[in-house]
């Protein structure tokens, strides 16, 4: 099987070769029959073989969800609407009250106003250290005043 496929051989030489090679491994030569259990083997051989690769493929691109934890900060995606292009694409912030199954989340406005909403993952992006900027912000304004 490794003699199919050789760099510089024509694409019509490697197919004939290739022919050549499944025809002796799938028909038996003096009653040039086709085996049905060997041909399923060879074809579920390849099958599981090519859906590996497929997959290894896929996975190699996939992003690597991050998940949130209870207590962090996040802004949420808020639906398209007509607007301008300055119109924001994320609103919040949002507290994460409950981490639920298949990463969804339910967030709470930070101002405590209004229900719990129940968010998708992909639908949230971390809020940039909220309280750190709130904490920092003040400790500027009293070093302001000290002077």
């Amino acid at each position: 099987m490794d003699d199919v496929f050789v760099p510089g051989r024509s694409l019509d030489e490697t197919l004939q070769r290739l022919d050549l090679v499944l025809r002796a491994l799938i028909i038996d030569e003096e009653n040039e029959r086709v085996d049905p259990k060997s041909l399923r083997r060879v074809v579920s051989e390849r099958m599981t073989e090519r859906a590996e690769k497929s997959k290894a493929k896929f996975e190699s691109t996939k992003e690597k969800v991050k998940r949130f934890e209870k207590g962090q900060y996040v802004l949420v995606k808020e639906p398209v609407r007509l607007g301008t292009k300055l119109t924001r694409k994320f609103g919040g912030p949002y507290e994460i009250k409950k981490v639920l199954p298949n990463d969804r989340y339910e967030v709470k406005k930070i101002t405590g106003r209004g229900r719990p909403r129940k968010v998708a993952h992909e639908n949230l992006r971390a809020a940039p250290d909220y309280g750190k900027q709130n904490e920092i912000a003040m400790s500027a304004y009293e070093v302001s005043l000290d002077k």
